[in-house]
């Protein structure tokens, strides 16, 4: 090694790396969802139904998650989480929402944004989001909620949609297909298989 060269320590790289990696974030609707997070009791949590809130603006942490995006939420299983893509090097209300499967080492865009997201995961939650595309599962009026989630999971649904006066949408609010196509560009790190999920 030559005399001149500093050994740096992979604590301070890495520690580097992170600050550099912040993005820039101005998302009032994820404000209110941190928040929503925040306040809600151990008996009552946005987690037992997928939805484990990051409060760090920076992106996932596997090789496979997007790196222009903040990682905002997983989804208690296999490493399974959502980001928030950045538009124009910001992460705001129109920034897509992507769902990152490492296991599988693919990214599918779930919901142009984040109201949509989360008005369409009132159906099901947010651990088998993608239950959505069924039609057999999703109902309809003042019956939107899967019947095969239990009372206390329709009970953090029926508060998120409460407090962050959401009201369910059908799932072919997701744009599923066209979305895919647009940011397939971003996930040079990753697959992003779409053809196994219809509308």
């Amino acid at each position: 090694m030559d005399r001149g060269t500093k050994v740096v320590p992979l604590s301070w790289l890495k520690m580097t790396m992170a600050k550099n990696n912040k993005i820039s974030v101005d998302h009032p609707l994820l404000k209110r969802l941190r928040e929503l997070d925040r306040n809600m009791s151990d008996s009552e949590d946005l987690g037992d139904v997928g939805l484990y809130i990051g409060h760090e603006n920076e992106p996932g942490f596997y090789d496979d998650s997007p790196q222009e995006a903040i990682a905002f939420a997983a989804t208690g299983g296999d490493g399974d989480h959502y980001s928030l893509i950045a538009v124009e090097g910001v992460v705001t209300e129109r920034s897509p929402v992507v769902l990152t499967w490492p296991s599988e080492g693919e990214n599918i865009v779930v919901a142009p944004d984040l109201e949509t997201f989360l008005r369409v995961g009132l159906h099901c939650g947010f651990f088998v989001y993608l239950d959505v595309l069924d039609p057999e599962i999703t109902g309809e009026g003042e019956n939107w909620l899967a019947d095969y989630l239990d009372d206390e999971q329709k009970e953090v649904l029926q508060r998120l949609a409460r407090e962050l006066n959401l009201t369910p949408l059908p799932a072919e609010a997701l744009q599923f297909e066209e979305l895919n196509q647009q940011y397939a560009d971003r996930f040079q790190n990753s697959v992003n298989k779409t053809g196994r999920f219809t509308e």
